[in-house]
């Protein structure tokens, strides 16, 4: 996720948080999650921030800067007001997850525009077989195209 749809994510969920938000909940376990969590942390307010939520736990740690990590079935009893997406290219994917464990209608804070890109499995595993990446026409979705 670019720097600035970082900084967006922030600066919605502070103005959520100083508009009364109490219980935060942020969705995937990923670079951007630790970003946000150390930005709000430093804003002093961090202790609105109820958990974060993974779809797997398997692998995860057990807390984030003192957050807990909880698998995305525990949303139904955590009951959060605004839910931050951590996620760019797969919040579909995240967000997904989440939905039959979510109670009410709560706020949601998406950023980003990697969701748009081209995701295809089987043209990805067919294209890394290539020896040289395609720039035939000077970009790099010409093969895709």
């Amino acid at each position: 996720m670019q720097q600035s749809d970082i900084q967006r994510l922030v600066e919605d969920t502070q103005t959520e948080i100083l508009q009364g938000a109490r219980r935060i909940a942020v969705l995937n376990i990923s670079d951007t999650a630790v970003e946000v969590l150390r930005q709000i942390d430093e804003k002093g307010l961090l202790s609105a921030v109820v958990g974060l939520y993974a779809i797997s736990t398997d692998a995860a740690p057990a807390e984030v800067r003192g957050i807990p990590v909880r698998p995305m079935t525990t949303l139904r009893d955590d009951l959060p007001e605004v839910i931050v997406i951590a996620a760019d290219g797969e919040k579909e994917e995240v967000i997904t997850a989440a939905l039959p464990y979510v109670q009410g209608s709560p706020k949601m804070i998406v950023a980003g525009y990697g969701h748009y890109s081209f995701r295809d499995p089987l043209f990805d595993e067919i294209s890394a077989q290539l020896l040289v990446p395609s720039l035939a026409n000077g970009y790099k979705n010409s093969l895709v195209h």
